[in-house]
């Protein structure tokens, strides 16, 4: 007797013989149809085709024993491909069904009243879909017709801007060549205050280069206040050589009736020791009568920064091509007012002084 305590008492039942002889009884479609439902997904058991065979076979077993061929068949019909193919076939028929494309009972495709409505519904749903692209197309063409004139409109407009710049652009050079030819004392002035823009300049290029200038654009006659002349108007420049740093700024140009040119200017310089003792002596000195006034005159008047205003009129000889006179007016009792702080000061520093209230040399 073949007994051990590591097998059971049955074991000559559950050899390997016999289990391997053991063939799953076939079932038809209809019982995993009712397994599943119609219109249920997989189950969790169905993602497991393994353990759906090992109920199948243990509820649907033979006691005989079938012949090799069987067996072989058995083996075949249960394998998972097969049940899977099955099962999808199995939906597909269904989920025909429900569309209402066929039966399995009746060979022929009869329309519904349901099935009419939604073909009805998806023609009209096509209609509406031509439509709204047909505008759509509509759209984007007059969207582009704008477009394109706007660009037309644009470019017609800016052809024709062009077109009037160039007739100005002529019509001002046109008026430039006959300034230059004709009107040329606004030359001649603006290169003037441009040349003497800092004063007199003594040094030797500066000076000669001031010269020039006045010979070229001045007849040699010409009258400046009292003096005569090129070298008659660098005389009257030399009066602000007593003060330093001068700077001359043409402030505006006017024409006056009779064709002469009026330029206003301001002139700023600053007052120092040479300025006293040049334009104004009596305040340095230290005489008896004005000791007590003077060095307080001085003090109020040293290194003080001072603006005179002024106007210069040229007045231009057209048959020969120059300034024929020029007259200088400026106003050096205003500041020299604002300085002092009274007339009466103001009186007894210009008593003496070699400068006069409109700035003249004595």
């Amino acid at each position: 007797m073949n007994a051990s305590v590591l097998c059971p008492p049955n074991s000559q039942l559950l050899s390997d013989g016999v289990v391997r002889e053991v063939v799953q009884r076939t079932k038809p479609a209809s019982s995993l149809h009712q397994l599943h439902g119609p219109y249920k997904g997989f189950s969790q058991s169905s993602l497991h085709p393994a353990t759906e065979l090992q109920k199948l076979l243990a509820r649907d077993t033979y006691s005989t024993t079938p012949s090799a061929s069987t067996t072989s068949v058995a083996v075949e019909q249960v394998s998972p491909k097969n049940v899977k193919r099955k099962r999808l076939e199995q939906m597909n028929r269904l989920n025909l069904k429900r569309l209402g494309t066929g039966d399995s009972n009746e060979g022929d495709h009869r329309p519904t009243a349901g099935s009419n409505s939604s073909a009805n519904q998806h023609m009209k749903i096509l209609e509406l879909i031509k439509l709204g692209q047909y505008s759509e197309r509509k759209r984007r063409r007059d969207n582009q017709r704008r477009y394109r004139q706007k660009q037309k409109d644009v470019t017609a407009s800016l052809e024709e801007t062009n077109q009037l710049l160039r007739e100005e652009i002529e019509q001002l050079e046109l008026r430039r060549c006959d300034i230059l030819t004709h009107d040329n004392v606004w030359t001649a002035t603006i290169d003037y205050f441009r040349v003497f823009r800092q004063g007199l300049r003594m040094g030797q290029p500066q000076l000669s280069n001031q010269f020039k200038f006045l010979q070229a654009a001045m007849a040699p006659d010409v009258l400046y206040n009292t003096g005569r002349g090129p070298k008659g108007i660098l005389s009257s420049w030399g009066i602000w050589q007593w003060f330093d740093d001068v700077e001359v700024e043409l402030e505006g140009l006017r024409v006056r009736a009779g064709g002469s040119l009026v330029a206003s200017t301001a002139t700023s310089a600053t007052i120092t020791e040479r300025t006293l003792r040049n334009a104004f002596p009596h305040l340095w000195r230290s005489e008896v009568e004005n000791r007590a006034t003077t060095p307080q005159l001085a003090s109020r008047l040293l290194s003080q920064h001072i603006v005179v205003r002024g106007s210069t009129t040229f007045e231009w000889d057209s048959a020969r091509g120059c300034v024929v006179r020029m007259a200088c007016q400026s106003d050096f009792l205003t500041p020299m007012l604002r300085l002092l702080g009274s007339l009466e000061l103001v009186a007894h520093a210009f008593e003496k002084s070699r400068i006069t209230p409109d700035f003249q040399q004595r």
